[in-house]
């Protein structure tokens, strides 16, 4: 019985393990399945968030190059009205100086300052000449070796400089056009074609403030992007930046490099060397699981490649897609939670079932077991019954024998010898008592088997008792 009982045990943790698994397994896939269902989701929101913002930069950086451009341009026709101008053709100072004043006055807000430099290279005029004393300071003076007056002269093209220290120290940005006689200045100005006829007179100059232009650069972009603009030259070098300790540093060189972060600097100096083959284009930069796009367009002033303008966007995500993903993130969080606990509220209940039922099993197969045992022990006391009935059988025939032989024999010596009358009686009525014992013992029997005996009690004389043992002897 304990082997039994034990193999049902055993047969019942089996079942245990097994049920255990397949809920574990079932849980396990819920909770993947859901798992990669939200972060697909989110990772798909953060990709089209993050493509918004790249589309978004290379869109800042496209307009703002052509404003930068169109700003540029406002310039640089003022300065060809000024270099056909009579007045300038005619070296007329005193006529020029209401057209200079008013070339300043229409692109205030983004040139510094319009200033005419002679044939010779000296300093003719400047509308900065705001009184005496700086006219008599800085008229006549030296500018042949300044780029903005050489590289006209000797190309007879309008010349954009890259970042130039003025005299006052300010870093500044120059436009120049040349003044060309006869129909030159028309050759000069509208195609930048190299004239070989022309009658070199001098040039006219525009400058920009490195602040106004920042300025500019700023006004034109959206607040609610947070981005940044700067602008490379042809060859790398900052002419503006937020920072303004980065402004005229090469930004290959080691002073600006050593700013950069390591994980950063391959990823940005690989955007920066593309961006300066002249296409425009974006790259992304990661630092500190920040990520930021960098868009770059170049800037063409009348077939010069002036610039480079760059876009800086980080991908900072509205809050509407922040709590988004938030929300997907807690729905996430929230369905795994419940998918373990309903997993492990059923695991508890079946192994509570399964353990009810065990239980049972072990409580039937215990009374079975009982049952079976019981039954041995009334079959064991049935046979010893059915021995004990076949042997009383064979006393009770052999009893029934002894008188009935005695009667039938004592009943043919009556009828034979009449003589002996008394003695057969005596010897019939005897055995006939036999009889009767016997017959009442197997009226007891059946009785007893009946569960219908009755015993009750009787006194009686030990010397009849001995007697009646005599009796039957």
């Amino acid at each position: 019985m304990i082997f039994v009982v034990s193999r049902a045990r055993f047969s019942g943790w089996r079942r245990n393990i097994v049920v255990l698994v397949t809920i574990a397994a079932i849980a396990a896939a819920l909770s993947t399945i859901s798992y990669q269902y939200s972060t697909n989701n989110a990772n798909g929101i953060l990709k089209i968030a993050s493509q918004d913002v790249r589309s978004n930069a290379e869109i800042q950086a496209h307009d703002v190059a052509n404003n930068l451009v169109n700003k540029v341009d406002a310039a640089g026709n003022n300065l060809q009205i000024l270099a056909r101008s009579p007045a300038v053709l005619g070296n007329d100072v005193k006529g020029a100086i209401p057209l200079f004043s008013a070339a300043q006055q229409a692109t205030s807000d983004f040139t510094s300052s319009y200033f005419w430099v002679g044939k010779d290279g000296k300093l003719l005029w400047a509308d900065g000449f705001t009184n005496t004393t700086l006219e008599q300071n800085y008229n006549g003076e030296d500018r042949s070796y300044r780029k903005y007056y050489s590289e006209p002269r000797d190309t007879l093209k309008p010349y954009y400089s890259s970042l130039v220290e003025s005299v006052d120290g300010i870093p500044r940005l120059y436009v120049a056009y040349p003044i060309l006689g006869n129909n030159d200045a028309r050759t000069a100005s509208e195609d930048n074609s190299v004239t070989t006829n022309g009658d070199f007179r001098g040039v006219v100059v525009t400058s920009i403030d490195l602040d106004d232009l920042g300025k500019f650069l700023q006004g034109q972009l959206s607040s609610k992007f947070e981005s940044q603009a700067g602008i490379l030259d042809r060859n790398g070098l900052i002419l503006y930046s937020n920072d303004a300790t980065y402004i005229g540093k090469d930004v290959f060189g080691p002073e600006f490099q050593a700013t950069l972060p390591i994980p950063m600097k391959d990823s940005f100096n690989d955007i920066m060397r593309e961006s300066l083959k002249g296409e425009p284009g974006l790259g992304d930069i990661t630092y500190q699981g920040k990520t930021s796009t960098i868009a770059y367009e170049p800037v063409s002033l009348r077939g010069n490649d002036f610039a480079i303008l760059y876009i800086v966007s980080p991908h900072n995500l509205p809050t509407n897609v922040s709590t988004l993903i938030d929300q997907q993130r807690i729905f996430t969080t929230v369905t795994v939670v419940a998918i373990s606990a309903i997993a492990i509220a059923i695991a508890f209940f079946v192994l509570k079932w399964n353990k009810r039922l065990s239980d049972l099993v072990e409580k039937r197969t215990a009374q079975l077991m009982a049952a079976n045992v019981t039954l041995a022990e009334a079959n064991e006391q049935l046979e010893a019954h059915e021995k004990m009935q076949r042997e009383f059988i064979n006393i009770a025939a052999h009893e029934l024998r002894t008188p009935t032989q005695a009667i039938l024999g004592y009943a043919e010596l009556f009828s034979m010898s009449p003589e002996h009358k008394e003695e057969a009686i005596r010897a019939v009525t005897r055995n006939a008592h036999r009889l009767e014992r016997l017959t009442n013992d197997i009226l007891d029997v059946a009785r007893i088997e009946g569960n219908l005996l009755r015993l009750g009690q009787e006194k009686f004389s030990r010397g009849f008792e001995k007697a009646g043992c005599k009796s039957k002897c």
